[in-house]
């Protein structure tokens, strides 16, 4: 089965899925991140849900700007089809250093709600 990806814009975009959850077959989320185009290997969240017929691009918060940005999910869970919880990290700091965590709840099947 096909799922959608983040560009490529360029040779140097790229998409990682790094896990997947399920509240049941017809609300699934996988997370990672997708690279940036222009060659940095920075990351950016990559969240994507299936409804039992298709994958789809799922908005996910990037709260780092500028400098260096590093934000990826790689965790997690589907208590119920309203209680999904993904986590990752976000690179805190514009010099490299100083990670904080990242994480999206969903209360509704169709998509993320708050971070």
């Amino acid at each position: 089965m096909t799922s959608p990806n983040v560009g490529p814009a360029s040779f140097n975009q790229s998409n990682a899925l790094d896990g997947i959850t399920a509240a049941s077959s017809t609300d699934i989320w996988a997370f990672g991140s997708y690279s940036l185009a222009n060659g940095s290997g920075n990351q950016k969240t990559l969240l994507m849900h299936f409804d039992g017929n298709a994958w789809s691009i799922a908005p996910s918060p990037n709260p780092t700007e500028g400098g260096f940005p590093d934000d990826i999910l790689f965790a997690g869970a589907a208590l119920a089809p309203d209680n999904v919880w993904i986590v990752g990290s976000e690179l805190e700091d514009t010099n490299g250093v100083g990670f904080a965590t990242l994480a999206i709840h969903s209360t509704t099947a169709t998509g993320a709600g708050s971070n």
